[in-house]
């Protein structure tokens, strides 16, 4: 017998409407406590999530500590450049001083020979 088929129905033979009505209530009741009962669980996994970003952005450096902590290492780094091209123009004009004094040795080398050739 088919659904659509109530030609020979009788209340023998099936569901009354208000049983019927009931089962269907009953079905929409369970199946909203299971969508009730994911959507809890769903919760928790956000929460357990949202509780471990906020643990995370409490462990992070703010942007004034990092301005604190940078400006010493700032200050470091300039002077050691400085210190560095300090050194480098110190080698330069000790090259300066030996070049001058090897060729004043070539001068006095240079003006002995010439002395004792005459």
């Amino acid at each position: 017998m088919s659904p659509h088929d109530d030609r020979n129905f009788s209340q023998n033979d099936g569901l009354s409407l208000r049983e019927y009505i009931d089962m269907r209530f009953n079905t929409i009741d369970m199946s909203l406590v299971l969508v009730r009962e994911q959507m809890e669980k769903r919760l928790e996994g956000m929460n357990e999530f949202r509780q471990q970003l906020n643990e995370q952005t409490t462990r992070f450096i703010t942007r004034e500590e990092l301005d604190a902590r940078c400006i010493p290492c700032k200050e470091d780094v300039r002077s050691l450049r400085e210190s560095r091209a300090e050194s480098h123009g110190k080698a330069s004009t000790m090259s300066v001083f030996i070049a001058t004094a090897i060729a004043l040795c070539g001068l006095i080398v240079g003006a002995v020979a010439l002395l004792l050739k005459m």
